[in-house]
């Protein structure tokens, strides 16, 4: 049978990065992408990929398109994720009725591996270093309580014997199409302007890791018969203010940086680190060094930046 993969959300951030690792990696696999007709990103062109632009809120259209395609593995990117708005839309709700019934069009017509890119912020954050299937999956917000239900439609789904799925549980990153608002991005900005920029987070430690590693880590998934979450993470903490000091030594303007103590936020502990032994149980490493893809982050930005 010939694999055909589709990719939603494939003009976004993660998305984009993923169909560029499927390209890379010279698949011998059918490619197709789903970009929204709402997005921002321009999608580039490649005569290895297949490109539909499909309103996935779209029952109808979402039919149409698995019924054309026939795809034999779905990698779902596309989600509400709009910065600032995304933790506690009701837009949430959308997108988990909308992704059942992907998931349950793609059973419908044959499809064998689904996975999901889901998120760290599935579990109880208050644990620390997060474990699949041992620390408590108790979400604090309805981005996260979504995003676990559609775990469970997975995990229902896989017993039935109706699907191979695994949920990609997505931790912190950074690199090129990041929303300009986040971490990195508004970092970057500031320094390239000029500006001081405050930062009240310093003295947390976040498992970071380049998109571009990310993108391999599901690729690899895609790959494997992992069934369930997966933590896709580094697997390695970095303290905030030690990789913003990185960014200021980059730019050659680390006075520019002001930390401000963290104040006491039951949604901000002090650490969060992914175990990864089950993604680098099937061969999947971690490749980019911090300091090289913070320099070519930050350059990348200092290209885009008018």
């Amino acid at each position: 049978m010939k694999t055909r993969i589709l990719v939603t959300g494939a003009n976004g951030y993660i998305g984009k990065h993923v169909l560029s690792a499927l390209l890379t990696s010279r698949t011998t696999a059918e490619l197709h992408a789903i970009r929204s007709p709402f997005g921002n990103l321009i999608p580039e062109t490649s005569e290895n990929c297949n490109w539909h632009t499909v309103d996935l809120l779209d029952n109808a259209a979402v039919e149409t398109i698995l019924e054309i395609i026939r795809p034999t593995h779905i990698i779902h990117a596309a989600w509400v994720t709009t910065h600032g708005v995304y933790w506690d839309s009701d837009g949430n709700y959308l997108w988990l009725e909308a992704s059942v019934g992907l998931l349950d069009g793609f059973i419908r017509h044959g499809g064998h591996r689904f996975i999901q890119i889901g998120t760290c912020a599935e579990y109880d954050w208050s644990e620390g270093k997060l474990i699949e299937g041992i620390t408590p999956e108790k979400p604090s917000t309805l981005y996260g309580r979504c995003k676990l239900a559609f775990h469970n439609v997975l995990l229902d789904r896989i017993k039935q014997g109706l699907v191979s799925a695994a949920n990609g549980r997505v931790f912190f990153t950074y690199g090129p199409f990041e929303n300009p608002a986040r971490l990195v991005p508004s970092a970057c900005r500031a320094l390239l302007e000029n500006k001081k920029i405050e930062f009240n987070c310093g003295s947390l430690w976040r498992d970071y890791m380049h998109v571009a590693d990310l993108a391999t880590s599901i690729v690899c998934l895609a790959g494997s018969t992992l069934n369930g979450a997966v933590n896709l993470g580094s697997g390695e903490p970095i303290r905030l203010s030690a990789m913003l000091e990185e960014l200021g030594r980059i730019s050659q303007r680390p006075d520019l940086l002001v930390f401000r103590e963290q104040p006491e936020n039951a949604t901000n502990p002090p650490i969060l680190i992914a175990d990864t032994r089950r993604i680098r149980g099937v061969g999947w490493m971690p490749t980019i060094d911090l300091h090289d893809w913070l320099s070519a982050t930050y350059h990348w930005w200092q290209s885009t930046h008018p």
